[in-house]
């Protein structure tokens, strides 16, 4: 009797131990991103061409992670020629939304094993006029099924180390009774339910105020232009670098549509400084195939 109390004692001591390690595994390959409105954070990310699940993608975020950016930015639905908003089919479309969400689950899983945030701009508003080689979509078509489709991928897969902006440069006067209004609305109250962060960028891209969002962010002109900081909250605001006259800046004057431009360090290190105090300072390398390691290094300060 004595023999089997041991040996059912050993049993139990194994299992248990082995349902700890597998614990511990499970958490010690998840880390949570870093507060938000402590310190200023620097992020980067290619927002157009971040859809990828090779070794780039990983050695791009690890690289990130190693000299101290805290978050990546993504245009989930693409922008200009990097983008298929409007397939041929209905079939190409499901194909379309099928690979994306591979795509964004594998993202989101290397900034959570990196402890950084993933930024998520669902969709953006400039869809809707012809610019940066893209054609103007149908409204109704962009907010009733793309922006619904992807927003149910990031709601399916969690809010761990996520900040969701659903609309990007919301602007009201681009369509006459604009759907994204709507849908915004109903986004928020959904990512809000998933106890997701919410950001928004209405205003065409300067909005007055968080709205019923956690953040907000400003997309400046030019490394100068900042928000007035007596009537916007530095800890919540994020300066983001998502217009065609600050990316030329630092690009050292090259005109933003050009594909795979270099950037020019000196640049990003001076708008870096002037944002220091916001919550956020994120570089948006626009029309990039491949990460930019001097931009990630001058992000940095280094």
């Amino acid at each position: 009797m004595k023999i089997f109390v041991k040996a059912w004692e050993f049993v139990v001591r194994t299992w248990k131990s082995l349902t700890n390690r597998k614990r511990t595994t499970t958490r010690s390959s998840r880390a949570s991103a870093p507060a938000i409105g402590k310190k200023t954070q620097y992020w980067y990310g290619r927002v157009n061409f971040w859809a990828d699940t090779g070794a780039l993608q990983k050695k791009e975020i690890e690289y990130m992670k190693k000299v101290g950016l805290t978050g990546y930015i993504i245009e989930m639905a693409g922008w200009g020629n990097t983008s298929m908003r409007k397939p041929k089919s209905s079939t190409e479309y499901k194909k379309w939304v099928s690979r994306l969400e591979t795509y964004y689950k594998h993202i989101h899983g290397l900034c959570k094993t990196n402890g950084m945030w993933l930024f998520v701009g669902i969709v953006n508003d400039n869809a809707l006029s012809s610019k940066h080689g893209n054609k103007a979509v149908d409204p109704t078509h962009y907010y009733k099924d793309v922006a619904t489709d992807l927003l149910n991928i990031v709601l399916k897969d969690g809010p761990e180390n996520v900040i969701v902006q659903p609309v990007s440069e919301l602007y009201l006067a681009r369509v006459k009774n604009h759907p994204g209004v709507a849908w915004q609305k109903n986004a928020i109250a959904k990512l809000k339910a998933k106890k997701f962060k919410t950001c928004n960028n209405d205003g065409y891209g300067r909005p007055g105020s968080k709205g019923n969002c956690d953040f907000l962010a400003w997309h400046p002109n030019k490394i100068s232009h900042l928000p007035d900081t007596k009537k916007y909250n530095k800890a919540s605001t994020f300066i983001i670098s998502d217009t065609g006259g600050i990316i030329s800046e630092l690009n050292g004057g090259t005109d933003c549509d050009k594909q795979d431009a270099n950037c020019k360090p000196s640049k990003i290190k001076e708008w870096r400084k002037k944002c220091n105090g916001f919550a956020v300072c994120g570089y948006y390398d626009f029309k990039r195939k491949s990460y930019n390691e001097a931009a990630i290094k001058a992000m940095a300060g280094k």
